[in-house]
């Protein structure tokens, strides 16, 4: 997993594709349900631990105000 997210990272900067790595966020959050077993999508849990992140993340606000410009 640790490979995949670098090698993302990565691949973002270099297309200049902007890039928030929410994977630290994940492992702060162990032990509750973050991914449906039928189809790897976002539980509730999983979508809240990112919506957290991003309202925390100076990064995002940054990208946000570079496109409402």
């Amino acid at each position: 997993v640790f490979a995949a997210t670098f090698t993302v990272i990565k691949l973002a900067r270099a297309n200049e594709i902007p890039f928030l790595n929410t994977f630290p966020a994940f492992l702060e959050a162990n032990g509750q349900k973050l991914f449906f077993d039928w189809d790897g999508h976002f539980t509730p849990a999983g979508h809240r631990v990112v919506a957290d992140y991003l309202a925390r993340a100076p990064e995002f606000r940054v990208f946000l105000e570079q496109r409402i410009r």
